[in-house]
């Protein structure tokens, strides 16, 4: 009597050990920046305990991409852990991007521009558009726009912002700047409208007072 052999869907979720040096950090995550004392706590952690969620991974010709856990990755590399638990799933680009960017994007730690940036993707790449964005993350389609000026920052705006020294609303005014006015904006010579790191307008009181629309 012949035997039945079980084949294994590619699609179907399949939990595994993966040795470390086969995962990889995927270059769309759009989550570039990790709190160091928040890090170093999850690295203490897995140290003692492991890992204790498994990471989501799509294999690629790298070895296994992450699409989520890259904080929980980082953390058993520093912990020298030699594997990590993962459920493997095959996806498409388009599976992949939706999850990997609707996954993170949901954190609280994530900074505007990084969910700006996947936004930015989920429009070039996915065929997103901002309705539909608005409507998987259960904002408004201005929040989304809002969201997405934000790229229009120059360098040294982003890194004000990157660095808490303006707020997203003030970040928002500021992206609606050419870029040669965001300078003036910024300076701290006094002729900007900085005064001791603060923006001489606030934009809970004032509104776009003042601030000319730049889309206009």
């Amino acid at each position: 009597m012949s035997k039945t052999v079980k084949t294994i869907d590619p699609a179907e979720p399949a939990f595994r050990f993966l040795p470390v040096h086969q995962v990889h950090e995927s270059p769309r995550n759009p989550r570039k920046r990790f709190d160091a004392k928040q890090l170093e706590e999850l690295t203490t952690s897995v140290a003692a305990h492991g890992v204790r969620t498994p990471l989501l991974v799509r294999p690629n010709e790298d070895g296994y991409e992450i699409a989520a856990g890259h904080r929980r990755y980082r953390a058993a590399v520093l912990a020298g852990l030699a594997a990590v638990p993962a459920v493997v799933q095959a996806m498409t680009d388009v599976e992949f991007l939706e999850l990997i960017n609707f996954e993170n994007l949901q954190r609280e730690d994530v900074h505007p521009l990084e969910e700006a940036e996947g936004y930015r993707t989920l429009m070039t790449t996915a065929g997103y558009d901002v309705a539909r964005i608005a409507e998987r993350i259960g904002r408004s389609v201005k929040y989304v726009y809002d969201r997405v000026k934000l790229l229009s920052l120059t360098e040294e705006a982003r890194t004000l912002f990157f660095d808490g020294r303006i707020t997203a609303g003030h970040a928002i005014l500021l992206a609606r700047l050419s870029p040669q006015e965001q300078a003036r904006a910024i300076a701290e010579d006094g002729g900007g409208l900085f005064v001791h790191e603060q923006l001489l307008w606030d934009p809970e009181r004032d509104g776009d007072a003042g601030v000319p629309d730049t889309d206009a």
